[in-house]
């Protein structure tokens, strides 16, 4: 007991690895296991990084990724394929071929992650000892980080890292202003995905603030702008290596639809994915409950934000503990972190304000301010640090109430362990549709089944796909068989892209299908409209080829697809 008591962190470790084998099952960290990424926004995410891997080493900026959607591609940013990890992989398996995956990996790490900085920031409220271990866990098993790891069906795999939302809360309570300590996690969250970055430079920008108020007549406010003046250059720098300056544009439609709810906290069920609470789901108004609420409310699956069933039950805890405890430092730092994550759930709850499903309130925003929201339009994920203020402040004040009440700390250990064992059993039908997901998730059926697809693209270096299309409704089978066939593709899926870009590569490609001037070194596919006459289409293709002395046109017909290569004279088959 001793040895768990000096070093409760080793536990922690421990029990969030035992969590992610029980609900992955654990073979997802090996590196050569890829299907079940092969869908969904995971699929965006590892195909993202197969096709930079593939790009050359020489490449300016490094993350640049020129072979992923070949006429509008950006950088391995926009394919959320987390550069953390991705610009030294390139360099590592620079010689290699072979599909290699690191997202299982990453998953793990945020579990113990999650866990090590959960700690950290319940060890700034004072608490100690054995009942860290369960107290960090609930922050492992809230149903915020598990729900994003498979939103959608398939998950955001960069998303899942709210170790850095704990990491920026812990410096905000910090005794001091470390410059360094915030450079290190505002670096790491900008090369992991940019919601978080921005997430944690709000937070940032708080801990200068309040730092500068508090030491406002022992030093001058120059020291403070110098510090975040550096971290500013730091960051800059960083974003145009990692490529975040190469989409054309970081705006796009969605803000007010990707919100959160004002009652998300204790709102159980996202839209399409049900299970979070069993007990909570029956016992409140039907009205939170995403099944019946009217379909313009779908786009608030973003802002999933329930605390879970274990702090929802311990957060009326809350204010006995600031009333009865009489505890300045607790006073405060629960006033900062309120204060705190107050503008985030107003950005959160975006200008189309929803109660329960219901709309209560739609304000315009102002053409200034549009920019701005444009680029957080999935502005729902701006609850996390609101969601994780009130888990750390429920388990403090439970874990005070408890100790100061009995004089035992043993008890306050007992209560978190019930209330983890309950939120588990909770939750049941959630966890066994995301041990599903793990561990018996496939790769969709692809629409290329005909044999002759390997035939007609050997000895070609790129396929285009038209009409050009960023995130066509094909793009995950045409990506993966240029991926599978050693080609470049115009067939990607980017969270940003330069709609200029599309458009100039859709003209250029729609030039060279007008005037059949075909490449030999590419394989065309042509996605026909829906009721146009493909015979017709093919045999005036066919026709147009045979004009053409100097090589030879195949054009067939390919699982509903018209598949055009230009083959010369001295090339072509008997």
């Amino acid at each position: 007991m001793t040895r768990l008591t000096r070093n409760p962190v080793s536990w922690v470790v421990a029990a969030n690895v035992g969590l992610f084998v029980w609900l992955t099952g654990g073979r997802i960290v090996w590196p050569g296991h890829v299907s079940w990424l092969m869908w969904g926004d995971s699929a965006q995410h590892y195909l993202g990084w197969e096709f930079f891997r593939r790009g050359p080493l020489s490449v300016w900026p490094p993350g640049a990724s020129p072979l992923f959607g070949v006429g509008y591609s950006s950088s391995v940013v926009y394919a959320d394929a987390i550069p953390l990890l991705a610009l030294p992989m390139k360099f590592l398996l620079a010689f290699t071929d072979v599909r290699f995956q690191y997202l299982g990996a990453w998953l793990l790490a945020c579990f113990i992650l999650q866990g090590v900085f959960a700690v950290k920031l319940l060890k700034r409220f004072g608490v100690s000892g054995v009942v860290l271990v369960p107290g960090a866990l609930l922050f492992s098993i809230a149903p915020v980080f598990l729900y994003r790891m498979v939103i959608g069906g398939h998950g955001h795999m960069a998303l899942a890292g709210h170790f850095l939302v704990l990491w920026a809360l812990w410096l905000v309570l910090y005794p001091q202003l470390s410059h360094r300590r915030w450079a290190a996690v505002l670096l790491v969250s900008l090369l992991v995905q940019f919601y978080l970055f921005a997430m944690v430079a709000y937070l940032y920008v708080v801990a200068a603030t309040w730092w500068a108020w508090r030491h406002r007549r022992e030093r001058p406010l120059f020291v403070v702008i110098r510090g975040v003046a550096g971290n500013i250059c730091a960051i800059l720098v960083l974003a145009y290596l990692a490529g975040y300056f190469m989409s054309g544009s970081t705006e796009a439609e969605g803000f007010g639809m990707f919100r959160s709810d004002v009652l998300g906290l204790i709102d159980p069920n996202p839209y399409e994915f049900q299970g979070w609470s069993e007990l909570w789901t029956r016992l409140v108004d039907q009205k939170l409950a995403y099944q019946a609420k009217p379909f313009e409310t779908n786009g608030t699956f973003e802002g999933y934000a329930f605390v879970g069933i274990a702090t929802l039950l311990v957060m009326p805890v809350i204010p006995i503990a600031w009333v009865s405890l009489r505890d300045k430092s607790f006073r405060v730092m629960a006033a900062l972190m309120t204060l705190v994550s107050f503008p985030l759930f107003l950005l959160a709850v975006s200008n189309q304000v929803h109660v329960g499903g219901t709309p209560i309130w739609n304000i315009s925003v102002p053409r200034e301010f549009a920019r701005f929201t444009s680029t957080l339009r999935a502005s729902g994920r701006f609850m996390w640090p609101l969601v994780y203020c009130a888990t750390c402040l429920s388990v403090v004040a439970s874990v005070r109430v408890v100790v100061h009440c009995t004089k035992k700390r043993q008890f306050a250990t007992i209560l978190l362990v019930v209330l983890i064992l309950f939120q588990l059993f909770d939750m049941r039908v959630a966890l066994s549709e995301y041990r599903e997901r793990f561990t018996e998730a496939q790769r969709e059926v692809t629409r290329l089944q005909d044999a002759r697809w390997t035939s007609l693209a050997a000895g070609t270096t790129c396929l285009v796909v038209v009409p050009v299309e960023a995130k066509g409704p094909s793009w995950l089978d045409f990506a993966e068989f240029a991926l599978d066939n050693g080609l470049t593709t115009n067939s990607a899926y980017l969270s940003r892209w330069s709609q200029a870009a599309v458009e100039r590569e859709k003209l250029r490609v729609e030039t060279i299908m007008r005037n059949r001037s075909f490449d030999s070194e590419c394989l065309y596919v042509a996605m026909p409209p829906i009721g146009e006459n493909l015979e017709s289409e093919i045999e005036q293709l066919r026709i147009a080829a045979g004009r053409d002395s100097t090589a030879r046109t195949l054009v067939e017909l390919l699982d509903g697809f018209i598949v055009i290569r230009r083959l010369p004279v001295t090339s072509a088959p008997d």
